[in-house]
């Protein structure tokens, strides 16, 4: 059985340091097989919230993997969020925003849904899943040994939880999920993982036999 944590959306330098501090004991007091980070860890792309972003995640006695949200490229520089979008979340978190982790029971496979902006619209929070990223993982996917449960790891909902059907949710987010289920793999977001939920700084614990 495999225990994964899943949290999101924590925002650093904007949060209460008292509900970080209780969510990092919680974590800590029953450490999972994996903690899950589905994006916005920092508000603006500052440095000083990657940096406390990055103390937090070292704090983690479980191993982590973590996807970018659209809060983590800059919106107050213009050249380095069109030309360098994660630069920073390179510099502080990890050098690939779609990482691979993998045991025997489990494949957690990273999607990165952050668009730097959209050719028809500016409000680019909603992001999307251009046809190469989904390739991408499609071909990681043939590449990983079949049998382990697999989870899709993004940001933006690909579904609108139960509770908040008007949720804003990704371009085609229903097809995609039909293609993960496709290919044996479950889903988890902001919001939604597989049809559970929480709130915003959510947490949620998954556990099961696969």
């Amino acid at each position: 059985m495999r225990r994964l944590d899943h949290i999101s959306d924590l925002h650093f330098c904007r949060v209460d340091q008292g509900a970080v501090d209780s969510l990092l004991a919680r974590l800590n007091g029953d450490p999972a097989d994996l903690v899950v980070v589905s994006g916005d860890l920092t508000m603006r792309a500052r440095r000083r919230e990657y940096a406390a972003a990055r103390a937090f995640l070292d704090a983690l006695r479980a191993p982590w993997v973590a996807v970018p949200g659209n809060h983590d490229i800059t919106a107050y520089y213009p050249w380095e969020r069109f030309l360098d979008p994660f630069g920073r979340w390179g510099e502080f978190i990890a050098e690939d925003p779609e990482p691979v982790w993998q045991d025997g029971e489990v494949q957690v496979i990273g999607l990165n849904t952050v668009a730097r902006a959209h050719l028809n619209t500016l409000d680019w929070q909603n992001g999307r899943v251009p046809r190469a990223g989904l390739l991408r993982v499609l071909r990681r996917l043939r590449r990983l040994p079949e049998g382990p449960y697999r989870i899709v790891v993004a940001h933006h909902p690909f579904l609108a939880p139960e509770d908040a059907p008007t949720t804003p949710v990704l371009e085609r987010g229903s097809a995609r999920c039909v293609t993960w289920r496709g290919r044996g793999c479950g889903w988890c977001s902001r919001g939604t993982c597989t049809g559970a939920t929480r709130g915003r700084m959510g947490w949620q614990r998954m556990a099961g036999r696969h």
